[in-house]
């Protein structure tokens, strides 16, 4: 079984939770911010990346989100009050998101397949006199949203695609644990 080596940004709290039950799943009340007007707007994109995740890697039965991961040296120091775990994490249980699909998703843009695609998709947007944005948080284009919605699959990174930097995994488990960063 082939592993690659992550790090991930926890609270200290995580670490002491994983030392004691040996594994940690996200808590949801700590996705997506705190209790901030973009709440409810951010969860809209994370409750999308769970379920897609969901359809490819077997989620565990308590977890709802998955965990953030920086493939290969990122996430040098932690934040205050934070540590950084360093995992070897069976690949099977990573997958891969592209950094720019990320931000597409989390700003409700459509992924184009190609440029020809994506000069395509501007000019549905401007016949119709809208922006990605819009057809997705309104019930106005509902064809416009189902195909940007459609789209975001492409977020997920083949292991060859260049600049990929995140991943994510499920749970943190404690044997996956190279080094804690504090």
């Amino acid at each position: 079984m082939a592993e690659i080596t992550v790090r991930t940004r926890q609270h200290r709290a995580v670490e002491e939770i994983l030392m004691r039950d040996g594994r940690y799943v996200t808590d949801s009340r700590y996705v997506a911010g705190d209790g901030s007007e973009f709440r409810s707007i951010m969860l809209k994109s994370y409750d999308w990346l769970a379920k897609a995740m969901a359809e490819r890697i077997p989620r565990p039965s308590d977890a709802s989100y998955p965990v953030w991961v920086t493939i290969g040296e990122g996430e040098g120091y932690p934040a205050e009050g934070g540590v950084i775990f360093v995992l070897s994490v069976p690949e099977e249980q990573l997958l891969r998101l592209s950094t720019d699909g990320w931000s597409a998703v989390l700003d409700y843009r459509y992924i184009p397949k190609d440029e020809a695609d994506a000069a395509r998709h501007r000019e549905l947007l401007e016949l119709y006199g809208a922006s990605d944005a819009k057809a997705v948080m309104t019930s106005f284009y509902p064809q416009i949203k189902r195909e940007i919605v459609d789209s975001w699959p492409r977020a997920f990174a083949s292991p060859d695609h260049v600049g990929t930097s995140y991943g994510l995994i499920w749970e943190i488990r404690k044997e996956w644990v190279r080094e804690v960063i504090k």
